[in-house]
């Protein structure tokens, strides 16, 4: 069951730490990506462990959310959201699933853009 924003906005989030693993859910369909391995949304469901915070913090209206350097089962590194670390975006149901479906009833309406690369 998803929450609204409003009822996410009501959990008490822990900070992220480094060291730590987290499961991780992609906001990142990736589709133009062409190694699969090299996709995020390949990780959705996935533990990563945190190497550092990222120097790329994410601007948007209500501020900035701090991003973290990432590490993968397989060793392959990229950045996250902290919301794609601590929870928000799968309580929200905003996520990608590894076959491009969208949040918790694997949602087919971003395939199309699949199909076009």
């Amino acid at each position: 069951m998803t929450m609204n924003h409003k009822d996410a906005l009501r959990i008490e989030r822990p900070p992220i730490e480094v060291g730590r693993s987290y499961t991780f859910y992609s906001t990142m369909q990736e589709e133009y990506v062409p190694e699969k391995e090299c996709r995020m949304r390949t990780y959705t469901g996935k533990l990563v462990q945190v190497l550092a915070h990222s120097n790329a913090d994410y601007a948007n209206e209500e501020g900035y959310e701090p991003m973290y350097r990432v590490l993968a089962h397989n060793g392959f590194e990229f950045d996250a959201y902290e919301g794609e670390l601590n929870g928000w975006f799968c309580d929200t149901g905003q996520y990608f699933w590894p076959d491009a479906t969208w949040g918790p009833e694997h949602d087919d309406f971003a395939l199309s853009n699949e199909k076009s690369n």
